[in-house]
Formats: C-alpha cells, structure tokens, sequence
C-alpha cells in the first residue's frame, strides 16, 4: 500500500460492506464511520497542525468539477474567513487535521468530501449541478455524522477542449 507517497506494510486490513445502498438512500454505519474517524485522529493527536475553521475546497487542479468563476468566489469567501486548501497538496494526517478543526466546508461536489468523517458538527456547502434530487451520498453522509448539508445547485457548463463539466 502506498500512504502518501510512501510504502507502508499493512497488518490488517478492514473492509466493511456497504449497507444497503440505493441511488437515493445511503445507510451509514455511523459506527464504522465514528470508528475511522477515531482512529484517523489518533494519528494526528500530538500533530502541529493548525488550521482555521472555515475552508474552501480548491478542485482547481482536478480534471472536472472545476469553478469557473473561482477567483470571484474565493474573494467573496475570503471576505468571511475562509482559506483555500487543495487536498492534493496535504498529506493523510494533514486532511484529518484540517477537517477535525473546520466548523464551515465549502467545495464543488466530489470525493474530497468524504473527509467530512473528520470533521464535528460541520456546516457542509457543496457546489452540484443543476437537477431534480439532491445528492443522496453526502446528504446521507452528514446526516449520519449530524453535520449540516446545503446543496447549492450551480449551473453547469460543460468544456468542449477538455470534455469535462465545470460549474459557474
């Protein structure tokens, strides 16, 4: 296994199976959830790292799901406290530590979002495109941890050089 750039040999490998999982209904285990959550932060425990509690979630260098107007959004959000993290830039233990000390995450939708784990009683503000439902897994997935979800649809623009969505 390679944790953050490194080989490390694991010893025992636990894997849960999904609990009853639907397009519209994700049934967390919130025990296995508290579980990892507590282990992942006794890593961290005597760690250094500090972070602030607001933070927006850059996806600027992933292939989709980018902002276009991110410089906008950014400055309005800088005007309230937030610092913009790139989760590809933050070890492990960094990601566990930025999360357990946030108290308001804003980012477009994707996987980075499963950091929430981390985090106590999170206000969750996700960037999604435009539709009819909202989206179940992170919806699902704060109401399991008792975190607060605002789906914020956004438009969704799609990007004929790279064949990727982006949102405005």
């Amino acid at each position: 296994v390679i944790l953050d750039k490194c080989p490390v040999k694991v010893d025992k490998l636990v894997v849960t199976d999904h609990k009853n999982v639907n397009s519209w209904n994700f049934n967390f285990a919130v025990e296995d959830l508290e579980w990892l959550s507590a282990h992942a932060k006794k890593r961290i425990s005597n760690s250094d790292h500090s972070f602030p509690g607001r933070i927006l979630l850059s996806r600027q260098q992933s292939r989709r799901r980018h902002i276009l107007n991110y410089e906008e959004v950014k400055s309005c959000l800088d005007k309230y406290g937030f610092k913009e993290y790139s989760l590809v830039d933050l070890s492990f233990e960094e990601q566990v530590a930025l999360f357990q000390n946030s108290d308001i995450v804003v980012s477009p939708v994707g996987a980075e979002l499963t950091n929430i784990i981390f985090g106590s009683e999170l206000d969750v503000i996700c960037f999604y495109p435009p539709g009819p439902w909202i989206p179940a897994l992170y919806f699902s997935m704060t109401q399991a941890l008792n975190h607060d979800f605002f789906p914020l649809f956004s438009l969704q623009i799609p990007n004929e050089e790279d064949k990727q969505v982006h949102y405005r």
